[in-house]
């Protein structure tokens, strides 16, 4: 039966190296992943469409899907796929 022995090519040094190199991938990786959501965010956001400035009093169209969902789960036989998609002027 062999006994469990230190091996001594891993000493108390090559572990501690062993350690912060691991440290020092994953905090590489870390800004890797950091940078990536950046350069998402930024092709991302060049797609959206500009903020439309609403003031008081403007005409808008509204949905109707949380009311559809109101409707369906009534039982008064009416079919909610003839309910209007917007409500507005």
């Amino acid at each position: 039966m062999m006994r469990n022995e230190p091996r001594p090519d891993l000493d108390h040094d090559s572990a501690q190296n062993l350690i912060e190199n691991m440290e020092i991938d994953f905090m590489d990786a870390m800004d890797t992943l950091t940078a990536a959501k950046l350069i998402q965010a930024y092709y991302t956001n060049l797609q959206r469409m500009p903020e439309i400035p609403y003031n008081v009093g403007d005409l808008v169209m509204l949905s109707t899907l949380n009311r559809r969902r109101e409707y369906l789960h009534k039982s008064d036989g009416c079919a909610a796929k003839f309910m209007p998609r917007y409500d507005g002027p």
